[in-house]
């Protein structure tokens, strides 16, 4: 059975970069790109996931209402995670996901609104054989 690689990493300068297993990424600042497969996610539902973070990178609860000055809606969340060489163990790699862009075609505004959408996108990485490719 082939993998379902369900994401890419779209910037030009890390897509010729090699894919590194998550136990070669040394902790140097600089990105590097991985393939690994969700196991797990702490996302109960879409209004707990949604944090708006302010310019000191604190994060609070967000609200219906529109953020202030300086404020961006993120959506944030923990997953377990497992990359090719330790996917026949039982270790897994506990990754903080907080994304102000486009998680998987999501919003952070658009998934206040709409709690099934983000559900089905998570349910979608927990199955069996789904690949994410990310930077990290």
């Amino acid at each position: 059975m082939h993998p379902v690689i369900v994401s890419e990493v779209r910037d030009a300068k890390l897509n010729q970069k090699e894919i590194k297993t998550l136990s070669s990424v040394p902790n140097d600042g600089s990105v590097h790109r991985v393939r690994i497969s969700v196991s797990h996610t702490s996302a109960p539902e879409a209004s707990k996931c949604v944090k708006l973070r302010e310019k000191s990178g604190e994060l609070k609860p967000a609200t219906k209402a529109a953020p202030k000055n300086g404020q961006d809606l993120v959506i944030c969340m923990q997953m377990l995670v497992k990359d090719a060489s330790s996917l026949s163990s039982n270790l897994f790699t506990r990754v903080n996901l907080v994304d102000s862009g486009n998680f998987f075609g999501i919003q952070p505004k658009d998934a206040l609104t709409n709690d099934k959408k983000l559900k089905e996108y998570v349910q979608r990485l927990e199955r069996f054989n789904v690949w994410l490719e990310a930077s990290v």
